[in-house]
């Protein structure tokens, strides 16, 4: 399932955008609606990807902690995650992903020299 990376890196760029800007960061169950619109643009199809999406997540959660954390981001459910935690989760992630682009930049240079 590479959406729920995809709706990560896509909520990172959106907040780094928030946050240079000093607007509001959006909600996650706000920006997947967004996401989903923006890639499917018509209205039918935006529903039946959301539903499919929802559906999907509280089916696989049990057996998946990543599609469990990300039920719990959205706020489905009785063991919702606040959104303090979730802005914590994405800057650690965008950290993560700093360094490794960063290492991997650093060690193919000098590999190649």
């Amino acid at each position: 399932m590479h959406l729920i990376p995809d709706i990560y890196n896509e909520k990172i760029e959106i907040d780094t955008r928030a946050d240079l800007e000093g607007t509001k960061k959006i909600f996650l169950d706000d920006f997947l609606f967004k996401y989903m619109s923006e890639k499917f643009k018509i209205k039918k199809i935006i529903k039946k990807n959301l539903e499919e999406v929802i559906m999907s997540i509280m089916k696989y959660c049990k057996d998946d902690h990543r599609i469990d954390i990300i039920r719990r981001f959205l706020g489905i459910g009785d063991d919702i995650i606040r959104r303090e935690v979730l802005d914590l989760y994405l800057t650690l992630l965008k950290s993560i992903i700093y360094i490794i682009n960063r290492f991997t930049d650093f060690f193919f240079k000098n590999v190649r020299s």
